[in-house]
């Protein structure tokens, strides 16, 4: 009897089921859902997560050259120490010139041609983009990093040549430079 009673109910169920995916009810939902998902949209802009991450990321990027001479300085120390013989090391990075940062240029050109000449006018301006916190930056596309032009390496175990060969190579290969700009000297 419990049987029928639940077969009874789907049956009366299934219709009222078809008859809201159908004609003006169907119209109905899919603007309730559209509704909702430009609400919860609208919504996550005001919660500014998003923006702090961007900023932050984006404060991590400024480096200036002597921070990221200092970084690299510092990273290269450890590793060197770590090689076998190597002992206590002391790294010092020379570099050319500052990071540059390339941002996203808008172009707009113009051509005046008249009947014996053409002039074209150029002019560029760099996109701004508006924050949800009302701060405007422009869109970098990229940095390009300062060239390396030497690497000293002071350390303890310098005086050895498979040592002072070992750290030359690492430094090479991890620096991406020529051998001849990169000079170990032993520690005094």
């Amino acid at each position: 009897m419990e049987n029928e009673e639940k077969e009874k109910s789907t049956e009366k169920k299934k219709p009222e089921l078809k008859s809201v995916f159908t004609g003006d009810n169907l119209k109905n939902l899919i603007i309730f859902a559209g509704i909702l998902g430009i609400a919860l949209i609208f919504i996550s802009n005001f919660t500014g997560k998003s923006d702090e991450k961007v900023s932050e990321t984006a404060a991590e990027s400024n480096l200036t050259a002597e921070e990221y001479s200092d970084r690299l300085e510092s990273e290269l120390s450890k590793m060197i120490s770590a090689i076998d013989g190597a002992g206590k090391t002391n790294v010092l990075i020379t570099i050319d010139r500052e990071i540059e940062q390339v941002y996203q240029t808008d172009s707009d050109t113009q051509t005046k041609t008249e009947a014996s000449s053409s002039l074209i006018d150029s002019k560029q301006t760099t996109v701004i983009v508006k924050r949800a916190n009302n701060t405007e930056e422009p869109i970098r596309v990229t940095q390009i990093m300062p060239k390396i032009k030497g690497v000293l390496v002071v350390c303890e175990g310098a005086g050895s040549s498979v040592v002072k060969q070992n750290i030359t190579e690492s430094v090479r290969v991890v620096l991406g430079i020529s051998s001849s700009r990169i000079t170990v000297q032993p520690a005094g």
